[in-house]
């Protein structure tokens, strides 16, 4: 466990940016650290107008094992980013900018990740030439004609609104519902089938089954003597209880107190009581 009353390494007199906050970077192998700061020519130097320069440390020791010094114009470095993927240094300076540092021959992933990356799918649009202008205005009849009038109207143009528009592209579904194609439905022919056998459409048709389908109910009839009657046959020709204790109890012991009224109820549940404390005294 590291200990932070006594650290491992310290480095003092580092030349950093006093206006920016700055921050410590770790290089994937976790054996450097950078550090953003300046370079100061001199002891009386303008920390403002110094050029920025990438410190790199030991891990363990802290001690400056090289620098990268930046374009003076870029200014002093602030926080730094060395990212594990593309194998590149990321800055950010005082002007505002961000400086990436990399090298030809051990930062190729950055371009293995852009070319293996699959680019942006575009809508396919297809052609309108003027003859087929001319067939769309017909089919679309005199309301996309006269809208199309007053588009190109303000513009000194005539022709298809759309075609202006879009710069003469049109998509498949534009072109689709601009010649008012009939998009067929899935179920149109089951739907057509049940309107035709019910009164009211499918709705009602599935409604009326779904009641049909349902069993009748014996209003009529009294509870009572439904009940009575499979407790008859339940009786006659025991199917559960009354075979599963023929070997050890083939006569059957029921209890001799019938109790309906709770405070018969609670006599007899103090008297087991006082049985269970007399068998504990014994």
């Amino acid at each position: 466990m590291p200990k932070l009353a006594s650290p491992a390494a310290t480095s003092q007199g580092l030349p950093l940016h006093a206006h920016m906050q700055g921050n410590l970077g770790q290089s994937p192998s976790d054996t450097l650290v950078l550090v953003g700061g300046l370079h100061l020519a001199s002891p009386s130097a303008d920390p403002r107008t110094a050029p920025g320069r990438l410190l790199v440390l030991d891990a363990r020791t802290l001690a400056p094992m090289t620098h990268v010094d930046l374009d003076p114009h870029f200014g002093g470095v602030g926080r730094v980013h060395w990212c594990s993927r593309t194998n590149q240094v990321v800055a950010a300076t005082a002007s505002g900018a961000c400086v990436v540092l990399y090298s030809d021959e051990h930062s190729d992933k950055g371009v293995k990740l852009c070319v293996g990356r699959a680019g942006a799918s575009k809508r396919k649009t297809q052609w309108v030439d003027e003859e087929l202008e001319q067939v769309l205005l017909e089919r679309a009849g005199a309301e996309l004609e006269i809208a199309a009038q007053r588009m190109a109207k303000g513009k000194g143009k005539k022709g298809n609104a759309l075609v202006q528009v879009h710069g003469g592209k049109i998509s498949k579904r534009q072109l689709a519902a601009i010649r008012g194609d009939v998009v067929p439905a899935k179920r149109v022919a089951e739907r057509g089938k049940l309107a035709a056998q019910s009164e009211g459409g499918g709705a009602i048709f599935f409604a009326q089954s779904d009641t049909h389908s349902k069993p009748p109910m014996d209003r009529d009839v009294d509870p009572r003597e439904a009940i009575l009657k499979y407790a008859e046959v339940a009786a006659k020709d025991p199917y559960w209880i009354t075979p599963a204790y023929k070997a050890t109890q083939p006569e059957q012991v029921l209890a001799d107190k019938v109790v309906e009224e709770d405070e018969a109820e609670r006599v007899i549940a103090k008297e087991d009581k006082q049985k269970v404390l007399r068998r504990r005294d014994f």
